[in-house]
């Protein structure tokens, strides 16, 4: 295999291409760079012990590279391309590039493999430690450590990370809290201007920003002005880094220093113009400052307000309620893309809608989905639900089957909400009701007697008993001494309120079939004093009624003149 050789170490020329062509590196800045082509990961450098993560559950694999065998030996990552990075102190952390990736346990391809157990560290060319350490100059951030060389080859001094969040660190592995590495400490931030130039698609991934502005955040913290490159999509719309953008620009005759000074140019502007938007207040087409007739304004305003409302006053819980606008949204997004099924699972209902997993959050997706089921069987109510939704169980996991319902017209979020919001409270779920066979299990006869847990069939020629539970009607009370008896029914007949007989006796009473009332249990008064310790308590004598005067009329019901009220006859006597 054909080498170059570059200053002292040695490159395969497709790696030559690779850092030279692709990237737009200068070959002097390779000649003072620990880069060269490896024909095996075995072998690798060891970074400095200072570089060992603090946590301790990463720490103990510190200076293994990639994965290991059962006997934890380093297994051989193939040939690939060696950078040995030094960190702002100069001390070595390195990152290896395999030719062939491997594919990591999540499904996701490893580009670039790092020693393990060590924490992250910046990564600085040797042409631009010395300015980032004893000067003021412009400072740039970026992901790679080919960018962070092709940004040196243009005259900055370039700081890589090996991922837009590999500049924090979490020493305690029992507390999720992170903390900047120190390599912050080493360099002067005050008043420095700090440029961060992540990827194009950095624009199309959330993440991504939300790195940037934790990064921006902590280096304002420390007194730097930071400003965000955004590097331009390629001609065919892919993605490009900072060192493709100097590859294009070379091919078109623009040189590195040029090229980077249009990247700040297009920063600077674009920090104008957003500043002179901040300045000119919004004008709508009556002329106000303050829009106030913007119909998707408004829009916004009513949606908030039944969505509140729904939360509020809606028949959900206020869990349920933010279950069911997820639903909401995710009908809405399936009616635009022509979709009449939207498989759902539980969990990822609970995660997307409550914002956390657990039990909790899937009971309560559940207990909304279990609320709803009145409502989409009625027909009435139906007509006016954004959606139907059928569940089932599946080993442990809930699948949800959700139906989005085309109305006559669109209708608007606010009118979804609105329209669940109105639904009546006092729909229930429909509790299901299972009637009990009382027949004979083998010969199916209506008559049948339960005794103490079993049942007999009645009909001689067949005689089958089996044991079910007894259904105890109630307690018969009797005179002292006689036995106080628990009855039970017989299959087929009903016991009327009028019955005051037991001991399987057959009364006839209100012209209604015969009835039999089985003692299942009898314990006298005597035996239940005797276990209870107490005596039978007679029954306390009725209290005698107190005199209370009679009510004094008001003065209007008085007659002018007092009537004569013949008094009662007493016998033996006269009056």
């Amino acid at each position: 295999m054909t080498h170059f050789q570059a200053g002292t170490e040695i490159l395969t020329p497709e790696h030559w291409r690779e850092l030279v062509e692709d990237s737009a590196i200068r070959p002097e800045i390779l000649a003072e760079e620990d880069i060269r082509s490896l024909p095996s990961s075995l072998g690798l450098p060891t970074p400095d012990p200072a570089l060992r993560h603090p946590n301790t559950h990463k720490g103990d694999y510190f200076g293994v590279w990639g994965e290991t065998d059962k006997q934890h030996r380093p297994l051989d990552l193939g040939p690939g391309l060696w950078f040995g990075t030094r960190d702002v102190h100069g001390r070595l952390s390195g990152q290896y590039k395999p030719v062939t990736s491997r594919t990591a346990f999540n499904g996701n391809s490893v580009k670039y493999e790092t020693c393990r157990g060590t924490r992250p560290s910046f990564a600085v060319p040797r042409r631009s430690l010395d300015a980032l350490v004893n000067t003021m100059c412009d400072v740039f951030f970026t992901e790679g450590y080919k960018k962070a060389l092709a940004l040196a080859s243009a005259g900055a001094c370039a700081i890589s990370l090996a991922g837009v969040d590999s500049w924090t660190v979490k020493p305690d592995p029992n507390n999720p809290a992170s903390e900047p590495v120190e390599d912050f400490d080493a360099v002067t931030w005050r008043g420095r201007i700090v440029w961060i130039a992540y990827d194009s698609d950095a624009v199309l991934k959330p993440g991504v920003q939300w790195a940037e502005k934790r990064l921006t955040t902590e280096l304002e913290s420390r007194g730097a002005i930071v400003m965000v490159i955004r590097i331009p999509h390629a001609s065919d719309g892919s993605k490009r880094g900072i060192d493709d953008y100097f590859r294009d620009r070379l091919a078109a005759g623009v040189s590195r220093e040029d090229a980077l000074c249009e990247l700040k140019a297009f920063a600077l502007a674009e920090v104008q113009d957003r500043a002179r938007r901040k300045r000119e207040p919004a004008t709508s087409s009556d002329g106000a400052e303050t829009c106030t007739v913007c119909p998707k304004l408004k829009e916004q305003i009513a949606e908030f307000k039944s969505a509140d409302a729904l939360v509020k006053h809606g028949p959900f819980t206020p869990d349920g309620a933010q279950v069911h606008r997820h639903l909401v949204d995710v009908a809405n997004a399936a009616r635009r893309n022509g979709k009449e099924k939207i498989p759902l699972l539980r969990e990822d209902v609970a995660r997307l809608a409550l914002g956390a997993t657990g039990t909790t959050p899937e009971k309560a997706v559940s207990r909304a989905l279990k609320a709803y089921t009145p409502y989409q069987d009625d027909p009435e109510l139906l007509a006016t639900l954004p959606y139907r939704l059928e569940w089932r169980e599946a080993g442990r996991k809930t699948h949800i089957d959700l139906y989005p319902l085309t109305p006559e017209e669109p209708q608007s979020k606010d009118q979804q909400y609105t329209a669940l919001r109105r639904l009546p409270k006092d729909r229930k779920p429909v509790t299901k009701v299972i009637e009990r066979d009382d027949s004979c299990r083998r010969c199916h006869s209506p008559e049948g007697v339960e005794t103490r847990g079993t049942r007999r069939c009645l009909n001689e020629e067949c005689g089958h008993t089996w044991h079910t539970r007894p259904i105890v009607l109630g307690r018969v009370e009797t005179p002292a001494p006689e036995p106080t008896f628990l009855v039970a029914e017989l299959p087929g007949h009903f016991v009327p309120a009028s019955t005051s007989t037991y001991a399987g006796q057959n009364v006839p009473a209100n012209d209604q079939p015969p009835i039999t009332l089985v003692p299942v249990s009898f314990v006298s008064r005597d035996d239940l004093a005797a276990a209870s310790g107490k005596p039978w308590p007679d029954p306390a004598p009725p209290e005698p009624k107190k005199w209370t005067p009679p009510p004094i009329a008001p003065s209007h019901h008085i007659a002018a003149g007092f009537r004569r009220v013949p008094r009662p006859a007493v016998a033996g006597g006269s009056e």
